[in-house]
């Protein structure tokens, strides 16, 4: 059959028609095409499908799934396979068919990670050699988010207290809000305009804007003020947008006590991006004494006049510990301890040889690592640029990770999803209610005994965008749609959680601690677990193993043993390669050293017998513990306030012996 009189490209201007009982009808050249195609299969002799019969979908929580018999007209072919799926956004929206193709042996899988009290349209087709037939659907609508109580807001005036910070605090009138309704949070400091406007919105609701004028101050904050019980536990969450300017965006949850003091329980680092989208969820424990939680998102620095930041919503509810965490021992095996007794990391170096220049490279150290940042005291990371560590059932359910494209890589690496490659984004363990360690690392770790498998991801995080930087989101992961999605792309938030990098360690308790290729979170190729300090280890006093020492200088082109890689940049002999493994002399007498904490004292006495392994480039010379988080959402108070003792985590390290630190040979212990 041919169409002598029609044009065969979409973008000539042109458009046919049918005549109806009302008049001319147009239709659209997608339109017009199927209608081609179908006559063209007519002509051919082929017929696809009838839609397939008895569709059914049964939700399980936020995941649907699908089962159907086999259509009654195959057509003119056997069916080959199905494709079923979802309509990309709710039923109101104008989304793409999100949808997976199926062998017709092969059963559907679910669809995982729909959004809470959402409607959808769900589909399924059959396919045979002339195409997909007509889809049989079905509406289905997931269930409320369960398990949250949203807090009785607060009345009445409260002391603004001297916190300048906190001055003209204004109550809500609600403690859960979006769109027009958060009319009653203060836009706070001098020189600031408080809007509403649709901006934001896909749907035309309203979101809030604070907007800075000439002469703004560096205070400018949304608040919530509500009432909470001492010991109770608490989930903040809010929506926030970078419009214009580029000062830094921080949120924080503070609680004041019955003497008006504030203490500071959780902060956020927002963004420096303009038009990126942000959704924190907090959850936190009222500390003793506790009567009141505010919330703030504001300016880090006086911000230019025109600078501006939406909050669409905000909400404060008391919630029970998250269910589902019974399958996670967080605490209970330290993460340096799945790996081999032979491990590296487990050897006594206290007889080991030294380097040759061991005396000027740790002078360098000294000189170019310590004495120029903070006063010359390192870090110790207890609560943030460190990493969660779970351990997960046989039995925990599995799921695809997204691809966050943080650093413009405009592709998606084979390594993530390829069925040639090492698949390290693909069936993955993730926890009920997993959440990555602080600051803009975002690092998790996850192991599973049953299958002595360990994952890590860096820049973790739950699917909080509408529109992605680039990447493959959640939602397209889980369906197994690993096609790149370009910067912008809108990405409806969904229950679901993505990272720019990581990887997988197969057979972890005969290995050497290191990922595969070019996965992992380190730029040593070293998994964070084999020098992370465990909570259980820090509670017990003793650590027996060598630890993973960050630099902030490390030589370049080279590396030691057992680094498989180097993110080095120093171009100097003396420079401390990663990888290099370092000793404090065993000689020395640390229980002597005057005003040095008991943490540190730990590291010291570690460092003598295992040494430090260099594992990274950072901001300061730093060791990691293990991040709390999980304990706390579980109920429990955060371990490393007791273990601490008043001392901040800046000045764990103070007083730490540096200059008794020994170099050993480079590839030292290498086969």
């Amino acid at each position: 059959m041919t169409y002598p009189d029609l044009p065969k490209k979409k973008s000539e201007d042109w458009y046919p028609w049918v005549q109806g009982l009302d008049g001319e009808v147009r239709l659209s050249s997608d339109t017009l095409a199927t209608i081609l195609n179908r006559l063209d299969v007519l002509e051919s002799g082929k017929a696809v499908p009838s839609p397939p019969t008895n569709l059914t979908v049964t939700l399980d929580g936020n995941s649907a799934d699908f089962d159907w018999d086999a259509p009654t007209n195959a057509g003119s072919s056997a069916v080959t396979g199905y494709y079923y799926g979802r309509d990309g956004n709710d039923i109101n929206g104008s989304g793409p068919w999100t949808s997976q193709l199926l062998p017709v042996t092969q059963s559907a899988g679910p669809l995982l990670n729909l959004a809470w009290s959402t409607t959808y349209e769900a589909f399924v087709q059959a396919v045979n050699d002339a195409g997909p037939g007509p889809k049989a659907t079905i509406i289905i609508t997931t269930p409320a988010d369960p398990g949250a109580v949203v807090v009785p807001p607060i009345t009445g005036p409260t002391d603004p207290n001297e916190d300048p910070i906190v001055n003209n605090l204004v109550n809500a009138t609600v403690a859960s809000a979006e769109g027009s309704d958060l009319s009653p949070y203060l836009d706070h400091g001098k020189g600031f305009t408080k809007s509403f406007d649709t901006a934001w919105s896909d749907t035309g609701s309203q979101s809030l804007r604070i907007t800075a004028n000439t002469g703004a101050s560096s205070d400018a904050g949304v608040y919530v003020n509500v009432p909470v019980t001492a010991g109770k536990r608490y989930r903040v969450r809010h929506s926030i947008r970078r419009g214009a300017g580029g000062e830094l965006l921080l949120s924080a949850v503070k609680f004041r006590s019955t003497t008006g003091q504030l203490n500071e329980v959780k902060t956020a680092t927002i963004t420096r991006s303009v038009d990126f989208t942000t959704r924190q969820d907090f959850r936190v424990t009222a500390p003793p004494g506790s009567v009141t939680l505010s919330f703030v998102a504001r300016y880090d620095a006086v911000p230019a006049a025109g600078s501006f930041f939406w909050l669409d919503s905000i909400s404060v509810e008391e919630v029970t510990p998250e269910a589902g965490l019974s399958k996670i021992i967080s605490n209970q095996i330290p993460a340096s301890m799945i790996f081999p007794a032979t491990s590296e990391w487990r050897k006594d170096i206290s007889a080991a040889p030294l380097h040759e220049q061991s005396a000027a490279i740790i002078q360098y150290f000294l000189d170019n690592e310590v004495t120029p940042y903070y006063n010359g005291v390192t870090a110790y990371n207890v609560n943030q640029f460190n990493s969660t560590f779970y351990v997960v059932a046989d039995d925990h359910p599995v799921q695809n990770v997204g691809f966050f494209d943080s650093q413009s890589k405009a592709y998606t690496p084979g390594e993530l999803y390829a069925n040639g490659g090492l698949k390290a984004f693909r069936d993955v363990p993730i926890p009920v209610g997993a959440v990555a360690g602080g600051g803009s690392d975002g690092h998790i770790m996850i192991y599973r005994p049953s299958t002595d498998q360990l994952w890590e991801f860096w820049k973790f995080q739950e699917n909080r965008q509408q529109k992605i930087i680039g990447g493959v989101s959640p939602a397209n992961a889980a369906i197994g749609n690993y096609t790149y999605q370009p910067a912008g792309t809108l990405d409806p938030y969904q229950r679901g959680f993505s990272a720019a990098w990581g990887g997988r360690i197969d057979n972890v308790s005969t290995g050497d601690g290191a990922f595969p290729g070019a996965t992992g979170t380190s730029a040593t190729g070293l998994s964070y677990a084999t020098g992370n300090v465990s909570i259980v280890e820090a509670q017990n006093g003793v650590i027996n193993h060598a630890l993973a020492l960050t630099l902030v200088h490390p030589r370049s082109k080279v590396y030691s043993y057992p680094a498989k890689r180097t993110d080095g940049y120093r171009d100097n002999v003396l420079a401390i390669p990663e990888g290099l493994r370092l000793r404090l002399d065993p000689t020395l007498n640390v229980d002597a050293i005057s005003g040095l904490h008991p943490l540190a004292k730990q590291v010291a006495k570690a460092a003598q017998k295992y040494g430090f392994i260099v594992g990274d480039k950072g901001g300061v010379v730093e060791v990691e513990g293990e991040n709390s988080e999980p304990l706390v959402r579980l109920g429990q108070l955060d371990p490393w306030g007791a273990l601490r003792n008043g001392t901040a985590a800046s000045s764990i390290m103070k007083n730490f012996p540096w200059a008794s630190l020994q170099a050993l040979p480079f590839d030292y212990g290498k086969p």
